[in-house]
């Protein structure tokens, strides 16, 4: 089978979807012939890779350029999503060699609201379906309406009700983001810090990290509060430690390669994950895959079915997210029972196994759109 990903923010970003996206195509290139298209990047990056998979870079106007931000600060409606999917469509079309790795798919996988819109009308006029693995949770009937899709797959139990009740998607599947292999073999080897990892900004519980963390940090004096992830809460962030005189305790590291925040996970004493609102929840995985104990917010789409082997709270609940972490940092026996507990329920949650569930999905797609 010739399968062709869609990510036009892949080799410029490298996080969050992009990273779903490149482990997705990576693992099915082990059985099927396998092209990404995807955005130049910066000139100064060196050629992206995928293992196993046939990359096309072409020329794209990327959601952090100067040009992006301006066009949208003046229309109010030209997203920067839009302009960065559709200066990809276009270099696409422009491109020899993207028009024919199209043409010769069977067929076409999209990750983002606007480049299933696009590309998926590339695929119905060139006669071969489309899948859309949707990541993100904000549709309309202008969406309904152009996208041209044939099969909608949500990344999560919790994801295909809201879409389906919401806006009425039919999503016929469930492929859920996996994590790395390699975490489940890492050896545990704490060390004094504890973990947050998250965009940063207020809906992924910054501020209830930092005031978390001041509540607990009078009882263990070396402990520290790595920080990994950047966003528009930094400032605020830095600010809310400043205030609460634990600054010289918190360390941001800003956004760093993923294969070295998998080592973090296998040194934090616990990650604290405080999140308002989760599509999946990638990093608690990550962490307990990493053997890391995790105490995390009870979102309703949270566990995923982990059987409650995260220890959940209310986000607003602080006393309570006090009183779980210290008793985790006090008892390194219950830290290691959370945290194999965590990691044997992980085990199943890989990228190998997420790629075997996507590939019938699009062997299931190919032959149905065929017959």
């Amino acid at each position: 089978m010739r399968v062709t990903f869609i990510g036009s923010s892949v080799a410029s970003t490298r996080g969050g979807i992009e990273t779903t996206i490149a482990s997705l195509a990576a693992h099915l290139a082990v059985r099927h012939e396998v092209t990404l298209i995807t955005g130049a990047g910066r000139r100064s990056d060196r050629p992206f890779k995928v293992a196993g998979v046939r990359v096309l870079q072409v020329p794209f106007v990327p959601r952090t350029s100067l040009a992006s931000r301006a066009a949208f600060s003046t229309s109010q409606i030209l997203s920067p999503y839009l302009i960065e999917s559709l200066s990809t469509v276009i270099a696409s079309s422009l491109s020899k060699v993207a028009r024919n790795a199209l043409a010769e798919s069977d067929i076409i996988s999209t990750h983002s609201k606007y480049d299933a819109l696009f590309f998926s009308r590339i695929a119905a006029t060139r006669g071969i379906p489309s899948v859309f693995h949707i990541q993100g949770s904000r549709f309309g009937a202008l969406f309904k309406a152009l996208d041209r899709s044939t099969v909608y797959i949500a990344i999560s139990e919790w994801a295909k009700r809201d879409l389906t009740n919401r806006f009425g998607l039919s999503i016929r599947y469930v492929v859920s983001p996996g994590i790395p292999e390699r975490l489940l073999g890492l050896d545990r080897n704490e060390q004094e810090f504890v973990l947050f990892v998250a965009r940063l900004q207020r809906s992924k519980g910054t501020l209830e990290a930092i005031r978390i963390f001041h509540e607990v940090s009078s009882l263990f004096p070396e402990l520290r509060l790595v920080i990994i992830g950047d966003g528009p809460g930094r400032a605020e962030m830095e600010r809310e430690a400043q205030h609460l005189s634990i600054r010289s305790k918190v360390e941001f590291l800003g956004a760093i390669p993923h294969e070295d925040v998998l080592d973090y996970y296998a040194h934090a004493k616990l990650l604290l994950f405080p999140s308002k609102s989760e599509v999946y929840p990638l990093v608690p995985l990550e962490a307990m895959g990493a053997g890391c104990p995790v105490v995390a917010s009870d979102v309703l789409n949270l566990t995923g079915g982990a059987d409650g082997i995260p220890i959940l709270l209310p986000a607003a609940r602080q006393e309570l997210w006090v009183t779980a972490v210290t008793r985790l940092l006090e008892k390194t026996e219950e830290r290691v029972r959370v945290g194999n507990l965590g990691r044997e329920w992980a085990r199943t949650k890989t990228w190998t196994n997420a790629s075997y569930e996507y590939e019938r999905v699009l062997i299931s797609t190919v032959q149905h759109y065929s017959a």
